[in-house]
């Protein structure tokens, strides 16, 4: 008996050549119209009766798209399993998200974060700071207690998120100063997630930080489309001030992530942010790295603008905005820059995801001024999803909610485990019961995308 793993799919180049994929196995080949034939009459034959040479079958058997037996097959993926589990326990490393206030100067009209957060804000107070800052100090002198076989010290280190609301509102300044002195001190990198409006207030003590400062600054289109969407409290726009900020960044030599978060509103105007890079002198520039990121729909942003992955894949590949090295864009995310990664990955564990994001291996703690602490930037402000409180003298954790997130496996889930996409997926984001459905929204994104992929890129295939 032979079995055709359920992990292949396969896609026609053109009338001679098609291209097998093993998201099982990492392997990638493609074939030609004889072996499609055989193939193909497997994958309908209940028999499951082969009928290729014995060369082509040991060929097939080595590249994991054949097996004697379904059995053969599970038994791959429980080796896969321990593997990932041996990857998620060795690679874990506490991020830890600061939020200084929940409170932002914008009001931005897709944010997921409720409006009464923004206007009702407190500032972490001193005791919190101290007790948050103690946690990350006894974190890190744990891991360089940590020495390997030949007694060298692991150099390893969590890394701060700087969060919000918006962290960068002036009535934060003591707060950052004093995250950006203890990382100085400790030699650990800092990330800023902001709108930008605000960073001249803080060029100093930015200047000062430069060497361990990233930005993610979020710029959704030229003048008219940003200040429709990313708007202040009283509906002004804040297009300038975001890019006045972006070049202050820039002089002062802090990379950027440029973010801009797409949906039906704004994909047809993204071909007029190629002037605005002119304008400002951008393109080219080493320290800004712009990416596109789907607007999400959830329970704050219910709007049916929201655009699929692959519609915004489409678009971008049809106006020459990203997949060659002259596009504006570098990534889009996150199914996209998944499947490329599997399409560039040379080995096998490069390719395996050991979950669905960093939220999903229990290692995010994120601390919010009302004293909770929550294990994803999307979950803030969900008291739900809390797994657990902090105060001026101590972290309490409640286990039985942080485990759900700390021991989340998607091979143990059985949609996940027979889904061809489990590899690159890493399973289902533990707040959410949308992937529990039939269809499953991140598979047929996967599908769709992967498809697209392909179809964009099949003569480098064929050479």
């Amino acid at each position: 008996m032979t079995y055709l793993t359920k992990y292949l799919t396969i896609f026609r180049l053109d009338d001679e050549y098609s291209l097998l994929v093993n998201t099982l196995t990492n392997a990638k080949d493609v074939i030609d119209r004889d072996t499609f034939s055989v193939l193909d009459r497997l994958r309908h034959d209940p028999a499951n009766t082969f009928s290729g040479s014995d060369e082509l079958m040991n060929q097939l058997k080595e590249r994991g798209y054949v097996f004697d037996s379904q059995e053969e097959e599970s038994e791959l993926l429980r080796k896969i399993h321990a593997f990932n589990t041996q990857i998620k326990t060795l690679s874990y490393m506490p991020s830890f998200i600061i939020c200084p206030t929940m409170g932002c100067n914008l009001r931005c009209t897709y944010c997921f974060e409720p409006d009464e957060q923004h206007k009702n804000y407190q500032l972490l107070d001193e005791g919190q700071l101290n007790t948050i800052l103690n946690k990350i100090r006894e974190t890190c002198d744990q891991i360089n207690s940590l020495q390997d076989e030949k007694g060298a010290i692991k150099k390893r280190y969590p890394r701060i998120t700087l969060f919000g609301g918006e962290p960068l509102l002036p009535a934060n300044a003591s707060i950052i100063e004093r995250v950006l002195d203890f990382a100085a001190e400790l030699d650990l990198k800092v990330t800023i997630i902001t709108n930008g409006t605000n960073i001249a207030c803080y060029s100093e003590v930015l200047e000062k930080n430069k060497q361990r400062v990233i930005m993610q600054i979020t710029l959704d289109g030229d003048k008219e489309t940003h200040d429709q969407r990313r708007i202040r409290a009283d509906g002004s726009g804040t297009f300038d001030k975001t890019c006045e900020g972006i070049d202050k960044a820039l002089e002062i030599g802090i990379p950027i992530l440029l973010r801009v978060n797409v949906d039906k509103d704004n994909l047809q105007s993204l071909n007029r942010l190629k002037d605005v890079f002119r304008a400002h002198g951008w393109i080219g520039s080493p320290f800004i790295t712009p990416y596109l990121a789907p607007v999400i729909c959830n329970e704050m942003n219910s709007s049916d603008n929201t655009l699929s992955e692959t519609d915004m894949l489409k678009y971008v590949y049809d106006n020459d905005l990203y997949g060659t090295d002259n596009s504006l864009f570098r990534s889009i995310g996150p199914v996209t820059a998944s499947v490329e990664s599997f399409f560039k990955s040379k080995s096998d564990s490069d390719l395996w995801r050991v979950s669905y994001c960093g939220s999903g291996t229990g290692a995010n703690f994120c601390f919010v001024p009302d004293g909770l602490i929550y294990p994803c930037l999307n979950c803030c402000g969900q008291k739900e999803h809390a797994i657990g409180t902090f105060h001026s003298e101590a972290i309490e954790i409640d286990r039985s909610k942080y485990d759900v997130w700390k021991n989340h496996d998607a091979f143990e889930k059985k949609k996940c485990k027979e889904c061809k996409y489990l590899l690159l997926c890493g399973g289902s984001c533990p707040a959410s019961t949308k992937y529990d459905e039939e269809d499953c929204e991140v598979r047929l994104t996967y599908e769709r995308v992967m498809e697209s992929y392909v179809r964009r890129n099949y003569k480098t295939f064929l050479e």
